[in-house]
């Protein structure tokens, strides 16, 4: 499978992002989430939740025995938006970013990364590592998935409130 060419460079939204070199129409796959496969245990291995110290991993969970490590993947590139330009597409155990809309050369690929707070973390502290940068009129100011996380939702409300 063919994708549209993509460029690595500067982000205003964090770091480095992924880009689109040239148009690209909704419903085309982008580029393909790979790394190698590891079972979430080595994921949880690899990278430890360590209370009070926010770290960077790309893993996504394919399924429950399947999580792709994607650090040496230029996939890792791609930045979280709440108005994102692709959304995640698991096929046949692939995973693809799928462009959400028409992409003009220049454009960030990004996509909502909807994190999920897992083991012995504070909702807060959660909150603070997952903060939103995107700059989109829609953005929620966390990377976290809000929609079925209750506590999320009040520590949200709650930091929104003291600052």
């Amino acid at each position: 499978m063919s994708f549209p060419a993509v460029v690595v460079k500067a982000s205003k939204i964090h770091g480095k992002g992924l880009f689109a070199k040239s148009a690209i129409k909704p419903g085309t796959p982008v580029i393909e989430y790979d790394g190698e496969r590891i079972t979430p245990a080595e994921a949880r291995r690899r990278y430890p939740e360590l209370p009070g110290k926010p770290r960077e991993s790309y893993l996504l969970a394919v399924d429950s025995k399947t999580t792709i490590d994607g650090g040496k993947s230029r996939v890792r590139f791609a930045n979280h938006s709440c108005d994102p330009s692709c959304e995640l597409l698991v096929y046949k155990k692939r995973v693809f970013l799928i462009a959400l809309k028409p992409l003009k050369s220049g454009d960030e690929i990004t996509y909502d990364y909807n994190l999920v707070i897992h083991g012995d973390v504070d909702v807060p502290t959660a909150l603070a590592a997952t903060a939103c940068n995107c700059g989109a009129k829609t953005c929620r100011r966390t990377m976290l998935r809000l929609a079925d996380d209750p506590a999320a939702k009040r520590a949200l409300k709650a930091a929104s409130r003291s600052t």
